[in-house]
């Protein structure tokens, strides 16, 4: 895995965007616009591109992220919507890049669907249907929703790769009918952050344990000092057994109330363990956070914007973030341009999405940092 970073990005028949490029992005790139703009999906299509061949982890997260129970209809309708042309087969959508090396990185991703499909699809299957009940599919496992072909353009590599897609798209099938693939491997380390994502045990469970392992818990005590500036309550960070062996919540030492389950706290710190946490245990990797400023308050946002940038520089991180929070956005600012020191390299870009009615097309607007900044100081310009 690579720790180096995007420059620009291009997407192509993803979701809602038929075609879309982001020039000049930097180590922290804030995307702003009204709802329905298309922010949480730039985050997905991001990840995506990061999980290059590992086709597991982009259903899971940029396709069925939450979705909970599911049959087998209610996933292949997920499955298509993720194309923005459903016209013409095979289905098909690309991500694009160009690394902070200079290197350019193609995606392209494309579903053969199977018969069943022309059970919800029977114009695009050319078909009136497959007669295949949805019983008959959960009966026999695994069967196939189709093939995905994934082809990976590089300057030295040009391969593709397919994968029979069995329903439910679990490990053991994969493994069942690909068992020489290998599916755990991203092409760039990365993490999805949305807003419920704090509320996942394992992924707490993980972070402390990387917290008080790693340099002899030195993380763990500087972390614990980071959170109590904005949370002075707060002394410590434990997991402590049940009386019967069974391991207990993550829990956090007060000074007056002793020790509290994390989950007893408000969302904002939990989220605050959470993102930042996880930005030491993913170090080196990208970092796709939705509603970064969600279920912060005022004071809690200017700390979390501090050490946002300088996580991401001290542990090589780079940023996606969405936002609908002009106060967000203009602590974040401040904490990089707001004081007398000069600033050599401007690592922030302040990116707007509108949608034309004219041209029916989402536009987008980037400015760095610095020129946000001016905007905002001398016009009090309104970035969203």
């Amino acid at each position: 895995m690579s720790a180096v970073m995007i420059k620009s990005f291009t997407i192509e028949g993803f979701r809602k965007f038929e075609s879309i490029t982001f020039d000049g992005l930097g180590k922290i790139n804030l995307f702003l616009g009204n709802n329905n703009a298309g922010k949480t999906t730039i985050l997905e299509a991001i990840y995506a591109f990061t999980c290059g061949d590992n086709i597991q982890q982009l259903v899971s997260t940029s396709v069925q992220r939450h979705a909970g129970t599911y049959n087998v209809y209610s996933f292949m309708e997920k499955l298509v919507n993720v194309f923005n042309d459903r016209d013409f087969l095979p289905l098909r959508f690309s991500l694009s890049a160009t690394m902070d090396d200079d290197s350019n990185k193609k995606i392209v991703h494309e579903l053969h669907p199977e018969q069943i499909f022309a059970d919800l699809e029977p114009t695009l299957m050319g078909s009136f249907g497959s007669n295949q009940s949805n019983e008959i599919w959960e009966r026999n496992y695994p069967k196939y929703l189709g093939e995905w072909a994934i082809r990976y353009k590089s300057h030295d590599h040009d391969y593709t790769k397919r994968i029979k897609m069995p329903y439910p798209l679990r490990p053991r099938y994969l493994k069942e009918i690909n068992p020489d693939m290998v599916y755990e491997q991203p092409m760039i380390r990365a993490r999805f952050v949305d807003v419920v994502t704090h509320r996942n045990r394992e992924e707490n469970f993980k972070i402390y344990s990387f917290l008080k392992r790693e340099k002899k818990g030195k993380n763990m005590a500087e972390f614990v000092a980071e959170l109590s500036r904005s949370f002075v309550d707060i002394a410590g960070i434990d997991c402590i057994p049940y009386p019967d062996g069974e391991m207990g919540p993550i829990s956090f030492m007060t000074q007056n109330d002793g020790m509290l389950p994390i989950y007893s706290f408000g969302e904002g710190m939990q989220r605050w363990y959470n993102i930042l946490g996880g930005m030491i245990v993913y170090q080196d990797s990208i970092h796709c956070i939705e509603e970064v400023d969600a279920t912060f308050h005022p004071q809690a946002q200017k700390q979390l914007a501090s050490n946002l940038v300088r996580y991401a520089e001290k542990y090589n991180n780079q940023l996606f973030l969405t936002s609908h929070s002009q106060e967000f956005v203009d602590n974040l600012l401040e904490t990089v341009y707001g004081n007398e020191e000069e600033v050599t390299e401007d690592h922030i870009r302040v990116i707007t999405l509108w949608h034309n009615p004219k041209l029916n097309k989402v536009q987008v607007r980037v400015l760095t940092g610095k020129e946000a900044y001016d905007m905002r100081d001398d016009f009090q310009m309104e970035l969203r």
